[in-house]
């Protein structure tokens, strides 16, 4: 895979045919290499092209599997790869070389066509949803040195942690941002919001209701709803309704904001509502749930419907959970910070590829399965990979047909206890590096 030359042309024709085939219409040969190009990328003729690093990178994450049964997968598409060794050396090479510019379009346009499929808007705004979460790396010298570990009063985490922040819209990645677990959240925020298109409406958790995310939304024409901040002093001036007050947040001193330099710019108080609902789950107790929102019409923009728009933000959670469990960010297995990065937009990729075509059934996204809608393409993309040309149409739209079938369903049932059945491991948890490990007990 490493040699040059013309005899790479019938691989790389193979290999662009066959790798995930109904996902072509968005990330065509064309587009992928003028993504390289104006990031400046120049690429030898070998087989791992920029098109094919970046769809077997998406098909390992929606397999789940290590780079080694990626190329023996490769391999079964193209016999001439059995002869070269399949260690995984070269695909790590490839997707090394890769530059990270190249998954940054690819997350938007999957993103931007699974909106464009089936947009999210309330009353008129577009919806977007803002979480955060933390990922564990490999423990090595270079993502130790570069990300750090997790602290708290009882000390450091065993392995390294990365902060992620995604912006979801119409069930979809649309961007993201990562950096070391020393940089909080706010900050990551902060990134994406000048990104940000102007316009809709940004639903997020009690962090991210701050005078500082209030008021530069604001300011690029666009909404925040997010839980009331339990740290915030109440400052009513006008009552809207019944549960419903008009409070005024004043302009914070410079040592107490993030970005101390963007205060000029904002003004000295802000408007913003506060809502107070009683939340009713069969089953569940009910809790009090306080919001906040720049949506200041209580006529055009009712309370209660405010306030079920707020609940919705319960599927970014889903998300997450999908991302970390089922498209391998539950805990990374590269060895670089640079590798992470491209392994952190992979990941995001192949959540985005199931998306793109749940959105492009017309039904909600929200209401099919994305475990089912998963094994289905990948099931679907084997087929069409060695089916011929003429039936590639026909087997996109049957996988469009059973991805609209993939119904979830909230199953009833009684509560359950809390315990695992499984007996634990009987190995204990190693606290140390495994090198300090070996130091010790080889000798011994």
């Amino acid at each position: 895979m490493t040699s040059t030359g013309s005899a790479h042309a019938p691989t790389q024709g193979k290999l662009r045919q066959t790798l995930l085939p109904p996902l072509r219409h968005l990330l065509t040969n064309q587009r992928v290499e003028t993504w390289a190009r104006q990031a400046g990328h120049r690429w030898r003729n070998r087989v791992y092209t920029p098109v094919i690093t970046l769809l077997a990178c998406i098909l390992q994450h929606l397999e789940g599997t290590g780079t080694r049964a990626l190329e023996d997968s490769l391999a079964l598409q193209d016999g001439s790869l059995a002869n070269v060794p399949r260690d995984g050396h070269d695909f790590c090479a490839a997707r090394r070389r890769l530059p990270v510019r190249v998954f940054q379009q690819a997350l938007r346009c999957l993103g931007e066509a699974a909106q464009h499929a089936q947009a999210d808007f309330w009353h008129g705004l577009r919806v977007r949803q803002v979480d955060g979460t933390t990922l564990t790396v490999p423990r090595t010298d270079a993502n130790l040195a570069t990300l750090g570990a997790a602290t708290n009063p009882h000390g450091s985490s065993r392995l390294p942690v990365v902060r992620l922040v995604l912006l979801v819209t119409a069930g979809a990645v649309l961007d993201l941002a990562f950096g070391p677990y020393r940089v909080g959240e706010m900050r990551l925020f902060l990134i994406l919001l000048a990104r940000l298109p102007a316009g809709g409406i940004l639903v997020g958790d009690a962090l991210f209701g701050s005078y500082l995310a209030a008021a530069l939304l604001v300011h690029r024409g666009s909404h925040l709803l997010c839980a009331r901040h339990k740290g915030r002093t109440p400052n009513p001036i006008r009552r809207l309704g019944r549960g419903d007050t008009l409070h005024l947040w004043c302009r914070p001193r410079a040592q107490h904001i993030l970005l101390p330099h963007l205060l000029a710019t904002l003004p000295k108080t802000l408007e913003v509502r506060e809502i107070r609902r009683t939340v009713h789950r069969q089953g569940y107790r009910d809790y009090a749930l306080v919001v906040w929102t720049t949506l200041l019409d209580p006529q055009a923009y009712p309370a209660d419907e405010v306030a079920a728009l707020y609940l919705r933000r319960w599927y970014i959670e889903l998300d997450l959970r999908t991302l970390k469990h089922r498209h391998g960010l539950q805990r990374l297995r590269t060895q670089t910070p640079p590798a992470v990065v491209r392994e952190i937009y992979s990941a995001v990729l192949a959540f985005n590829a199931v998306r793109v075509l749940m959105a492009q059934t017309g039904q909600p996204v929200r209401a099919l399965s994305h475990e089912r809608a998963r094994a289905l393409l990948v099931g679907v993309a084997a087929q069409m990979s060695a089916a011929p040309a003429a039936e590639l149409p026909e087997r996109f739209r049957l996988l469009l047909r059973l991805l609209g079938q993939a119904c979830w369903e909230a199953r009833e049932r009684p509560p359950e206890p809390r315990a695992a059945v499984h007996k634990p491991q009987r190995y204990p948890f190693l606290t140390r590096s495994r090198k300090s490990w070996r130091a010790k007990h080889h000798v011994a």
